[in-house]
């Protein structure tokens, strides 16, 4: 059986728990980052074809926003099946290896799909705040999530069709594309030329 733990008030197994921990650091680490760059900063691209840090946040909320809604679908589904368990959980080795590809530093260059590219030269604040939102969307979701078959409850990738995932992996996956582009964003704040 998994352990448990208490956070914030709320008892969740060690792993959605660790999740949450690493939720609320990720959403800590874009306010500081965000609120301490000017426009210029914000908007600064080491190359023209290569996004500024406000564009990867900005394609954050925008790509996590479309996992973290189908990840809540699927958590419905399976209390309604009757699909509930405290792990450990099983996961398929096929999705343990997409949520490793996701970890930084990226192994390859994908090209991201046009509905998911950010918009340019937008304010910090309003990037943020998308931020925040759907970073505040995942804990609810992690937190909701407590008590199904995080292995066994699966959903549809909102981008590839032929990809599923349990939603356990998706949690992960969510956590591992925001590590890939902060690491991006911290390595474009390291540059030769970023303006100070």
């Amino acid at each position: 059986m998994n352990e448990t733990r208490t956070l914030n008030g709320t008892t969740l197994e060690a792993e959605l728990a660790d999740h949450v921990r690493q939720a609320e650091a990720q959403k800590s680490e874009v306010t500081d980052l965000l609120t301490r760059l000017d426009a210029e900063q914000l908007n600064w691209r080491l190359e023209p074809n290569r996004w500024s840090i406000g564009e990867h946040i900005a394609h954050l909320s925008l790509t996590n926003k479309q996992y973290v809604d189908a990840i809540d679908r699927a958590v419905r589904e399976a209390r309604g099946r009757g699909w509930t368990g405290s792990g450990p959980y099983r996961y398929g080795w096929f999705g343990n290896w997409f949520v490793r590809g996701m970890e930084p530093p990226p192994r390859m260059r994908v090209r991201t799909f046009r509905t998911l590219e950010p918009s340019r030269n937008r304010s910090g604040s309003d990037i943020l705040g998308e931020f925040i939102a759907t970073q505040n969307g995942l804990i609810a979701a992690l937190k909701t999530a407590s008590g199904v078959d995080l292995g066994r409850a699966k959903f549809r990738s909102p981008f590839v069709r032929m990809l599923r995932l349990s939603v356990g992996q998706g949690f992960g996956a969510v956590l591992a594309h925001n590590r890939r582009h902060l690491w991006h964003a911290r390595r474009i704040l390291s540059a030769a030329g970023f303006p100070t």
